[in-house]
C-alpha cells in the first residue's frame, strides 16, 4: 500500500470535485484505498482541514457532514475593471492572448456545449456593456479581474466549461459566480 500524502488527498480531492462538482471526505477516502493508498477517515479529515485552511477547497456543512467544493471568488464589478484599466474601454483593447478582456468580451452566439453532467445549454457571451444582475462571471482562477460574461439558463458547470472551452483554461482552473 501507498503513504498518503497531502498531494494525493489534494489530485483526489479536486478530481472529484470536479467530476461531481462537489465531495465529502468519506468519497476522497473510498478513491484513495481504489489508488492503492493506506487511508483512514481520520487522517483523509485531517488533509481535508489542511486543504481547506490553505484555501484549496471550500466546504459547507449539510447537516450531516461536510461538502467540500471550489473555493469561491467574488467577480469584480465592471466599473472596478474599467477602473483598473486607466478609464480604457474594453472593446479598444486589442485581442492579443485568450486572456485579454477584449478576447473574452465579445458577443457571439456560443453553440450549445455540453455540461459535465450531460445537459444542453444554450449560452451567449456578452459585453460589459449588457450584463445584467443574474448574468454568469466566468474567470481563471488565476486572472478574476478577465473573464467572460454568460447570459442563458446554464448551470455553474455548463458555465464553467464552456468558459474552458472557449479560452484554453483547464475546467478545474475556472470559477463562476452570478452578478450582482
Amino acid at each position: 500500500m501507498k503513504n498518503l500524502t497531502l498531494d494525493a488527498v489534494k489530485d483526489v480531492t479536486l478530481d472529484l470535485i470536479s467530476k461531481n462538482g462537489k465531495t465529502s471526505s468519506l468519497d476522497v477516502k473510498n478513491e484513495l484505498r481504489n489508488q492503492g493508498y493506506f487511508a483512514t477517515q481520520s487522517t483523509v479529515s485531517d488533509f481535508m482541514n489542511d486543504l481547506y485552511t490553505s484555501r484549496e477547497v471550500d466546504y459547507t456543512v449539510n447537516g450531516r457532514y461536510r461538502e467540500y467544493t471550489y473555493v469561491s471568488v467574488a467577480a469584480p464589478s465592471v466599473s472596478s475593471v474599467q477602473s483598473n484599466l486607466g478609464g480604457l474601454s474594453l472593446s479598444s483593447l486589442s485581442p492579443s492572448s485568450p486572456t485579454s478582456p477584449s478576447a473574452t468580451h465579445t458577443k457571439v452566439k456560443t453553440p450549445k456545449v455540453k455540461s459535465p453532467k450531460g445537459q444542453w445549454r444554450n449560452l451567449v457571451a456578452l459585453d460589459d456593456d449588457d450584463v445584467v444582475k443574474g448574468d454568469w462571471y466566468v474567470f481563471d482562477k488565476d486572472t478574476p479581474t478577465s473573464g467572460n460574461n454568460y447570459t442563458g439558463k446554464a448551470s455553474r458547470n455548463s458555465v464553467r466549461y464552456c468558459f474552458a472551452q472557449d479560452c484554453g483554461f483547464p475546467y478545474v482552473d475556472t470559477r463562476a459566480t452570478r452578478v450582482k
